[in-house]
C-alpha cells in the first residue's frame, strides 16, 4: 500500500477514480471518456510517479480531497518526491524553471526581514503578508528548522485559545478578518475591524496578556489594525516590512541565477549585469523579492535583454496561461490569441471608473463589471461537462442553458485560475504581482494618450488619467512635438465638456513644460490662452476671472498651484492685450492683493518645496521669482508678500553697497529665514552670482545699534538650528567675529558652543584663538577646554608646540592625548628641551595607555632633572605607584634614584 491508498477506505484506485471522474471540475475541460484512465493516474500518484500531470491540475487535486474527505493540505505532500519525503516547497514563481527551494537544507532567497527568520529576536512582531505563497514559504522554512513552532490557523479568534503558553511560534493566518453582520464585501464597512465585546467571555479564550512568556510572529494576510482582537493586544504590536530593494537587488539577481535551468537566460554571461540593472528599474514596482522572482523566471524564458513594459507583461502572461493550460481548458486558445489585449481594455476601463482603486483590489462582482463586451464567453465545458454528468432533467436543462448565455464572469475566472487576480482582506481581489499590473498600467496610459483626441479627450473625466495626462503632455511639449495640443487648438469652436478637460489638460502641460525651462512657440501660447479665454467666468472689480477646474486635489498636476503657475508663465510670454485680465501679475504697480489669486497658490508650492533644493521645480520658481522682481519690483511690506521674489532680492540687496534695511525682516523672523539662505545658494548657482560673497555681505551689514543690540540672527543658529547654520557660518568673516559678534563668541555662559565649534572653518579657529588668548582669565575657562575636541588636528598640533595650550586649563593636555595620540612621546623629548612646561603636562595627565613609555622616558632622563623638574618627576612617579599596577616597581626604583640625587 503506498501512500495515497492508505487513505482509500478499502476502496480500490478504480472505485475512488469513478468517484472522482464524477466530481471531475469544470473548469479543467472535458473529463477523460473512460474512468479507469484515472485509476491509473491515481496509482501512478500512490507510487509517486508522473507528478507534473497532478501539479498543473489543482481543482483536480481538491476534488480528490473532497473524494478522500481529507484537508486539501494532506495530499500536498504527495506531490513531492516518490519517498513521501517531502524535499522541496511549493513553487517560488509562477512561471519558468529556477530550481525550487529544498528547505530542509536552504535558506530562503534574499530579501526578507531579518526578524521573520530569528525567533530569538520575537516580541510580538506582525507581518502583513498578503501573498499566501510567500506565507507558506516562510512556515515551512521555520517547520524544516525547528527553531519555533509553527501554528496555522485560519483567524485570530481560532488560533488564540491554541497558543502555547510560552515559547517561539510563528502563526499563520490564512483567512481575512470576520465582517460584521450584515456586512457584505463589497461594503466600505468591510475594511472596519469587528469589535466582538463578548470576545473576553467566550469559553476557552484567552489575551496575550495572560501569556508573558510566548514570543509570537504573526503571518497575516491583512493589518493588524484591520482586527479588533489583534490590535487591542496587550503591549502592542511591532510592524515587518519588506526591505528596501536597494539592498537586496543585487545579491537576488546572484541567488536566481544561481538556480536558472542549463541553456536558460539567466545563465549567459551578460545576465550578470543585465539581470539587477533589469530589477532595479522596476525595483519601485515590487511587493517583496518573490515579485523579484517572478520576474526572474520570465528573463530566464526570455533573455535580460531590452524589453519595456507591455512586451513584459505580454509575455508574462503568456507564459502563466501556458503553464495553467490544463485549468484553463478550451479557454487557453482564446487567452493567447485575445486575453492580452482584452486585459488592457478591462484596465482601461478599471482606471477610467475606479482611478487607482483597482490596483488595490476590487469586489470580484466589480471586476465582472469591466469585463468589455467582446470578451462575454460561454461556459461550453462547464455545460458538457453537467451534460455529462447525469440524464437531462428540467433543472438540468435550466443549468446548462445558464452557462451557454454569454457572461463577464468566465474571463474573470480564468484570472483567477491563472492566479493573475487574487483574493486580499475585505473581499478584494488583486491583480498580482504588482509590477504585472503596473506594466498594464503603463501600456494602458500609453494607449490612452495616443489614441484618437475624442478617446484622449473623453478619458480626461477621470482624475487619475488627466493627472498622468497632464504629465505626459508635459514631456512632450518640452520635446517639440505639438500633435496634441495643435489638435486642441484646431478645434476653436468647441463647447463640449471634453474640450475644456483638454483646454485645461494643455494649459496646465505649458506652463510646466516652461517652469522646466522649456522654449514653446509664442503663437501655440498666445492661441491656447485665447482657448482658455474662452472658458473664463469674468470676475468683478479687482478679481481676476475665475479659471476651470482651479482648487484643491489630491491629483498632483490638478491642483490650484499648477493651474497658477501655468498662468503666470504663460502670461509672462504674451504681450498685455493678449494676456487680457492676467497682465495684472506682471504690472509693477498693479495691486497685489488681486494678483494673490494667483500669487498665492504658487507661494504655498514653493513652501512645499524648500526641503527639497536640488528639485526641478524649485529652480523653475527660483527663476520665475527673479523674473517677477526685475518686471515688477521688490515686494512691499505693507501687503501679501510673494515669497517666490525674496532668495533674488535679499541677494540683490547684499549685493549693493547699502542693503535695502527691510531685508532683515526677512532674514530674522519671517517663516522662511531659516531656509533662506539655502534658497539664495541655489540662486546664486542659477544666475551665476557670488553666494560666499553674499553671505559675507549679510554677516557685515548687520549693525547691532539698529537692533536694539541684538547679535546678527544667523548667531543664535548655532545653538537652535546647527544644520542650517552650516551654510552661513562657514562664510562668517573674520573682522565681524572680532567686532560685533565677540562679545557673544567670548560671554562665560555663551550657549553657542559646541554647535559653534563643529561650525568654525580653519581660518575662523585661528580668529577664535586669536580672542581666547586675549581673555585675562583663559587659564579659569573650563569650559573652553572642550574647543580642542573640536579643532583641526594640525591646529592642535601647532598650538601645543608653539605653547599656546599652556594658558589654557591643564585639562586640555588630556585632550591633546586623545587627538594626537601615538605621536605624542615621540615629541616628548624636544617639546622639553622647547616648551617644558608642555611636556611636564602632557607627561602627568598621559592616558594608562601611554604610561610605559612615557616612564621609559622620564627614567631615562633621571640623570638630568633640575630642581624643577624633579619635583615634577616625582609627582608622576607617586601617581603610579599608587596605582599598584605593573609599573609600579619600576616606578619605585625611580622615586629611590630621585631620592638619592636630593641627598
Amino acid at each position: 500500500m503506498g501512500r495515497l491508498a492508505a487513505h482509500f477506505s478499502d476502496r480500490s484506485a478504480d472505485a475512488v477514480a469513478v468517484e472522482l471522474h464524477a466530481r471531475w471540475p469544470a473548469r479543467l475541460g472535458e473529463r477523460p471518456a473512460n474512468p479507469r484512465s484515472l485509476g491509473n493516474r491515481l496509482r501512478e500518484l500512490d507510487r509517486g510517479a508522473n507528478l507534473e500531470w497532478w501539479r498543473k491540475r489543482g481543482p483536480l487535486m481538491q476534488a480528490l480531497a473532497r473524494v478522500l474527505e481529507l484537508d486539501e493540505g494532506e495530499l500536498e505532500p504527495l506531490l513531492n518526491d516518490a519517498t513521501g519525503t517531502p524535499e522541496t516547497a511549493p513553487r517560488f514563481a509562477a512561471i519558468g524553471e529556477l530550481r525550487p527551494l529544498a528547505l530542509e537544507r536552504e535558506d530562503l532567497f534574499p530579501g526578507l526581514p531579518e526578524e521573520a527568520l530569528a525567533p530569538e529576536r520575537w516580541t510580538r512582531h506582525w507581518w502583513h503578508l498578503p501573498d499566501e505563497i510567500m506565507r507558506d514559504l516562510v512556515a515551512r522554512w521555520h517547520e524544516h528548522h525547528s527553531r519555533a513552532a509553527v501554528v496555522r490557523k485560519p483567524t485570530w479568534e481560532e488560533a488564540l485559545p491554541d497558543l502555547p503558553r510560552s515559547g517561539r511560534v510563528l502563526l499563520v493566518l490564512d483567512a481575512p478578518p470576520r465582517l460584521p453582520l450584515g456586512v457584505s464585501p463589497d461594503s466600505p464597512l468591510a475594511h472596519l475591524p469587528v469589535v466582538d465585546l463578548d470576545a473576553e467571555d467566550a469559553p476557552g479564550s484567552g489575551s496575550l496578556g495572560d501569556l508573558p512568556g510566548l514570543f509570537l510572529c504573526v503571518l497575516a494576510p491583512y493589518d493588524v489594525v484591520s482586527d479588533m482582537g489583534a490590535a487591542t493586544a496587550p503591549g502592542g504590536w511591532q510592524m515587518l516590512h519588506w526591505p528596501d530593494p536597494e539592498g537586496w537587488i543585487e545579491p537576488l539577481a546572484a541567488w536566481a541565477r544561481a538556480r536558472a535551468r542549463k541553456g536558460g537566460g539567466l545563465r549567459k554571461k551578460s545576465a550578470r549585469t543585465r539581470l539587477p540593472e533589469a530589477l532595479r528599474r522596476y525595483a519601485r514596482w515590487f511587493n517583496g523579492p518573490r515579485e523579484a522572482l517572478e520576474l526572474c523566471a520570465l528573463f530566464d524564458e526570455i533573455g535580460c535583454g531590452a524589453h519595456d513594459g507591455r512586451g513584459l507583461a505580454r509575455r508574462y502572461l503568456r507564459s502563466l496561461w501556458r503553464v495553467h493550460e490544463g485549468a484553463l481548458g478550451s479557454r487557453y486558445a482564446w487567452l493567447r490569441e485575445h486575453g492580452f489585449s482584452t486585459l488592457l481594455a478591462l484596465i482601461e476601463e478599471a482606471m477610467f471608473r475606479h482611478g487607482e482603486a483597482w490596483l488595490k483590489g476590487l469586489p470580484r462582482a466589480a471586476w465582472e463589471g469591466l469585463v468589455p463586451d467582446e470578451a462575454l464567453a460561454r461556459d461550453v465545458d462547464g455545460a458538457r461537462a453537467l451534460l455529462q454528468r447525469a440524464e437531462l432533467t428540467e433543472a438540468l436543462r435550466k443549468q446548462v442553458l445558464a452557462k451557454l448565455e454569454p457572461s463577464t464572469t468566465r474571463l474573470v475566472e480564468d484570472l483567477v485560475v491563472a492566479g493573475t487576480l487574487c483574493a486580499r482582506a475585505g473581499g478584494r481581489w488583486k491583480l498580482t504581482p504588482h509590477w504585472l499590473a503596473m506594466c498594464l498600467r503603463e501600456a494602458v496610459l500609453e494607449d490612452m494618450f495616443s489614441a484618437s483626441f475624442a478617446v484622449w479627450a473623453a478619458r480626461l473625466a477621470q482624475p487619475v488619467v488627466a493627472n498622468f495626462a497632464v504629465k505626459s503632455l508635459t514631456h512632450s511639449l518640452a520635446a517639440g512635438d505639438f500633435t496634441r495640443l495643435d489638435e486642441v487648438l484646431a478645434r476653436t469652436t468647441d463647447h463640449e465638456y471634453t474640450y475644456l478637460l483638454a483646454v485645461d489638460t494643455c494649459v496646465r502641460a505649458a506652463g510646466l513644460a516652461l517652469l522646466r525651462g522649456a522654449e514653446l512657440p509664442h503663437e501655440r501660447l498666445a492661441a491656447l490662452w485665447r482657448a482658455l479665454g474662452r472658458t473664463l467666468q469674468s470676475g468683478g472689480p479687482d478679481v481676476l476671472p475665475e479659471l476651470p477646474f482651479s482648487g484643491a486635489s489630491d491629483q498632483t498636476n490638478l491642483g490650484d498651484r499648477v493651474l497658477a503657475v501655468a498662468c503666470m508663465l504663460i502670461t509672462e510670454a504674451l504681450t498685455e492685450d493678449e494676456a487680457g485680465a492676467f497682465a495684472t501679475l506682471w504690472r509693477p504697480d498693479s495691486d497685489p492683493r488681486t494678483a494673490w489669486a494667483i500669487h498665492g497658490p504658487v507661494a504655498v508650492w514653493f513652501g512645499e518645496l524648500w526641503k527639497r533644493p536640488r528639485s526641478q521645480a524649485l529652480d523653475g520658481l527660483l527663476r520665475l521669482g527673479a523674473r517677477i522682481l526685475a518686471r515688477c519690483g521688490p515686494p512691499r511690506a505693507e501687503v501679501r508678500v510673494n515669497e517666490l521674489v525674496l532668495p533674488a532680492w535679499v541677494t540683490r540687496e547684499l549685493l549693493t553697497d547699502e542693503p535695502a534695511v527691510e531685508i532683515w525682516r526677512y532674514l530674522r523672523t519671517w517663516r522662511i529665514a531659516s531656509v533662506l539662505p539655502a534658497l539664495m545658494q541655489r540662486h546664486c548657482e542659477l544666475a551665476g552670482l557670488p553666494f560666499a560673497q553674499v553671505i559675507e555681505r549679510a554677516w557685515q551689514a548687520w549693525d547691532p545699534s539698529v537692533h536694539h543690540g541684538e547679535p546678527h540672527p544667523w548667531s543664535r543658529w548655532a545653538r537652535d538650528a546647527p544644520r542650517q547654520a552650516v551654510l552661513v557660518w562657514k562664510h562668517l568673516p573674520v573682522e565681524v567675529m572680532r567686532g560685533h559678534l565677540r562679545p557673544h563668541l567670548m560671554a562665560p555662559q555663551t550657549q553657542l558652543y559646541p554647535n559653534a565649534w563643529r561650525l568654525f572653518e580653519r581660518v575662523q579657529w585661528d580668529a577664535w584663538l586669536e580672542l581666547a588668548q586675549e581673555d585675562p582669565d583663559l587659564s579659569n575657562r573650563d569650559e573652553w577646554v572642550s574647543a580642542w575636541k573640536f579643532a583641526p588636528e594640525d591646529l592642535v598640533a601647532s598650538a601645543l608646540a608653539k605653547g599656546l595650550l599652556e594658558a589654557f586649563p591643564r585639562g586640555v593636555f588630556g585632550i591633546a592625548w586623545q587627538r594626537l595620540g601615538q605621536m605624542l612621546p615621540g615629541q616628548l623629548a624636544e617639546l622639553r628641551r622647547a616648551r617644558p612646561r608642555t611636556a611636564w603636562s602632557l607627561l602627568q595627565q598621559a592616558p594608562e595607555a601611554q604610561r610605559e613609555i612615557c616612564l621609559d622616558l622620564l627614567l631615562a632622563w633621571l640623570d638630568t632633572l633640575d630642581a624643577d623638574e624633579m619635583a615634577q618627576a616625582e609627582s608622576f612617579l607617586r601617581r603610579i605607584l599608587a596605582t599598584r599596577g605593573p609599573l609600579a616597581p619600576r616606578a619605585w626604583d625611580g622615586l629611590h634614584r630621585l631620592s638619592a640625587r636630593s641627598r
